[in-house]
Parts: C-alpha cells; sequence; structure tokens
C-alpha cells in the first residue's frame, strides 16, 4: 500500500476517533477515562504526525538536515516520559484509558489498511468475473 496520505488521513481520522470517545466517557460520567483517552490518543497522533511532518523535511535532497531529525528524536523521548509521568501520577487519569489511547494511532492505521484491502480486492473480484450475456 504505498499511500502518501495515510499518516495526514490517519491523524485526521484518529483525532475525530478520540474527540467523539473523549466526549462520549465525559458526558457519560467518567471524566478520569475521558482524560486517559484524551492523553493518549494525543501522544500517538502527535507521534504520527511528527514522523509524517518531519521525515520528508529531514530527508529532502535539495536541503538534507539530518540534524532536524536527530534534534526530534532526541526532544520527544523526554516529552513523552513528562506528559506520562504526570498523566499516570495523577489521580483524575485513569492509566488504563492512557493505554488505549495510545493504542488508537495503530488500531486506525491497521483498520485503514483493512478497509483498503477489502475495497480492493473488492474491485478486483468484480473485475475478474464479468457477466457473461447469453444470446438466445
Amino acid at each position: 500500500m504505498d499511500d502518501v496520505t495515510l499518516p495526514r488521513r490517519v491523524v485526521r481520522t484518529g483525532f475525530w476517533v478520540a474527540v467523539v470517545f473523549v466526549l462520549l466517557f465525559n458526558v457519560g460520567g467518567r471524566p478520569d477515562v475521558g482524560a486517559g483517552l484524551a492523553v493518549g490518543s494525543a501522544l500517538s497522533l502527535f507521534s504520527v504526525w511528527s514522523l509524517a511532518w518531519l521525515t520528508p523535511r529531514a530527508v529532502n535532497p535539495q536541503r538534507p538536515r539530518a540534524w532536524l531529525l536527530g534534534l526530534a528524536m532526541l526532544l520527544k523521548l523526554p516529552l513523552y516520559g513528562v506528559v506520562l509521568y504526570y498523566a499516570l501520577s495523577s489521580s483524575g487519569v485513569n492509566a488504563g484509558a492512557v493505554l488505549a489511547g495510545v493504542c488508537l494511532a495503530p488500531a486506525v492505521i491497521a483498520l485503514k489498511a483493512l478497509g483498503r484491502m477489502l475495497t480492493e480486492s473488492r474491485g478486483e473480484a468484480g473485475a475478474a468475473a464479468p457477466v457473461e450475456v447469453k444470446k438466445r
């Protein structure tokens, strides 16, 4: 699957899925789960977004900037550590929901890939088996 728009679509879809679930849990009386999903999905989607935005700019053949990729990797790990430390040590954030939120981007990627495979196989099956018209 060579879709260059996949990271952008994953971030957009993941954002809206996270918004819906965070709102559902907050309205349903579980703000700790909503906060955990918000923190975890923000980390997950930030990771996908930063890779999709930063990698093409760092390996651009006209202006190679390998230092940009190294700097981003160096700064992202402490950022993740600080956010996870404060989220997991807070009493208002459910740790299981943080884990579920972190799994959001991989789940969206898998579901988008599965949907693409199903629609492509359906198209190929329709093209491979043409309808025969019998003459009388």
